[in-house]
């Protein structure tokens, strides 16, 4: 929805015209992406935000002799970005607004959720979380569900055990992933398990 601002000072980056029409602000783009990038903080714990190989101190550690080749050796990537953004190619048009409503449906919701699946997580709870998983997974059309499910996990989890794989045979690696990958029959876990590795929790 487009609330027309005054000249001096728009809310949402829209001016009206002498037409008196709504039309896009200079700083609209700013504003959006301060919004996103808002949304997206507000997401994660506190503690967790800005980690990233690409700030202190690992981008540190990358500039040191001696080290810069270390960093460089553990520095993979299961999934890049935009293979994540891709996976909603392969859903089709009509899906993908099925999918949009149910979440605006339950938005409200979202940060409960999001506060039930971390509590599991650092319970080291998977049973726990899977069953989260599949109570927040659910589509009212049940064919929509499991083509979402195929596209945003099962591809996703045989795609990064198949490039993690070759890493972890050099032993001495550490590989992080969303937990949702972790668990199911067709998880990460299972499918280590099932190339030969002795999974085990550690923490």
């Amino acid at each position: 929805m487009i609330v027309p601002g005054t000249r001096s000072s728009p809310p949402n980056g829209v001016l009206p015209d002498d037409a008196d029409e709504a039309r896009p602000c200079e700083c609209r783009r700013r504003r959006i992406e301060r919004a996103r990038n808002v949304g997206i903080k507000g997401s994660l714990p506190k503690r967790f935000r800005g980690v990233s190989f690409d700030r202190p101190p690992v981008s540190d550690m990358a500039r040191q002799p001696g080290l810069s080749a270390t960093v460089g050796a553990v520095r993979r990537y299961c999934e890049t970005i935009d293979e994540q953004l891709a996976v909603f190619d392969d859903l089709s048009e009509s899906d993908q607004v099925v999918l949009l409503n149910e979440t605006l449906e339950v938005l409200d919701q979202l940060p409960e959720v999001h506060e039930r699946l971390l509590e599991a997580y650092l319970k080291r709870d998977l049973a726990e979380l899977s069953r989260l998983v599949k109570e927040y997974l659910q589509v009212a059309d049940s064919a929509v569900e499991e083509r979402f499910k195929a596209a945003v996990l099962d591809a996703r989890h045989e795609r990064m055990t198949e490039r993690m794989l070759p890493f972890l045979e050099k032993g001495g690696r550490f590989v992080a992933v969303g937990a949702l990958h972790l668990m199911g029959a067709d998880g990460i876990l299972a499918r280590l398990k099932a190339a030969g590795y002795d999974v085990r929790r550690v923490y």
